[in-house]
């Protein structure tokens, strides 16, 4: 997906109205005792605190640039988990990095995950954590609708290339983004929240420093630790296990479960298991990226490859991954 310098996004202010009137003392001192009576009882009680709607389409808050949350528990290296790596993994078929790491107890395994590499679609993600930050900020909202621009035009995987002037909602842009990894559709929310400069800014506000997305013609980039830790941040932002049938999904967890063009991870996992996921491709690059929902806990499991020589190996290869670590797991 290539990425280009954004037009500034507009923000729009509502006016808000004074009220003023007389009230009797009686009816003061009748408030003034209620009051009271609540904040003794939200002390006592501080989990009845209201929290804002709970509708499907509230957003939870994500980390707010400024902040380095470290979601990823410390690494207890598991031997098991590392043979499992050495068992999948072709040295001979192109370069491969990968992370596990159960967020519940820690035990995890790491391969060449420090490598930069072509990202491809997962670049996404750092595009779909900003929109759902955004969301949450309430800059900008689900039924904003969005304007398919020439600017916003771009090949590769979609269905928006050929409806210039069409309007879609930003409700509308995340699905598409995921289930068919649109291109388009990431792009126009790609510059609705700033552009690739922005999007960069919270990826260094999370210490994600080599997760890059470019406005010229260098290939996105991250690497499978860094995309380890952004996954994480995404699982502490929301269960997927809540998606509401039907419903626009109330946080970035839930949106990468939806059903997908390419299911590498999921496609060796048992069905009902939830895993929310990015896939990505380009020539010689085959990548996948998520979380596995497991008997003993969500395990964040990343598989970078390039420069393959086999593409179907690299995809069987994903296919594994994503089942012996659930196997492993259960």
């Amino acid at each position: 997906m290539r990425l280009r310098s954004p037009a500034l996004a507009r923000a729009a202010v509502r006016p808000g109205r004074r009220v003023a009137g007389r009230q009797s003392p009686r009816l003061l001192a009748v408030l003034a005792l209620l009051a009271a009576v609540v904040l003794m009882r939200l002390r006592a009680h501080p989990e009845a605190r209201p929290v804002g709607p709970t509708s499907p389409t509230s957003m939870p808050t994500l980390a707010t640039p400024g902040a380095r949350p470290t979601p990823l528990p410390p690494l207890a290296v598991d031997p098991a988990l590392e043979a499992l790596i050495d068992r999948l993994v072709d040295e001979d078929n192109g370069s491969t990095a990968v992370v596990i790491r159960n967020l519940r107890t820690g035990a995890g395994a790491a391969y060449h995950d420090q490598e930069v590499m072509a990202s491809a679609s997962l670049a996404k993600v750092p595009i779909l954590y900003e929109v759902y930050r955004q969301l949450a900020a309430g800059t900008i909202h689900l039924d904003d609708r969005l304007t398919v621009t020439a600017e916003a035009i771009t090949g590769g995987a979609g269905v928006l290339q050929g409806r210039e002037g069409d309007q879609l909602s930003v409700a509308e842009l995340l699905k598409l983004s995921v289930t068919i990894s649109d291109n388009v559709a990431a792009r126009l929310l790609m510059l609705r929240v700033g552009g690739a400069e922005a999007i960069n800014r919270s990826m260094d506000a999370l210490g994600l420093s080599h997760t890059r997305l470019y406005s010229d013609d260098r290939p996105n980039t991250t690497t499978a630790a860094e995309m380890a830790t952004l996954m994480a941040i995404v699982a502490a932002g929301g269960d997927a296990r809540r998606l509401p049938g039907g419903a626009t999904p109330d946080s970035l967890a839930s949106l990468l479960a939806l059903a997908q063009a390419q299911n590498w991870l999921a496609d060796g996992i048992p069905s009902g298991v939830i895993v929310a996921h990015k896939s990505g491709q380009l020539p010689g690059v085959r990548n996948d990226a998520g979380i596995l929902y497991t008997p003993k806990g969500p395990v964040v499991v990343v598989g970078l490859t390039g420069d393959l020589a086999n593409q179907d190996e690299a995809e069987t290869f994903l296919t594994r991954l994503g089942h012996d670590v659930y196997q492993y797991f259960s």
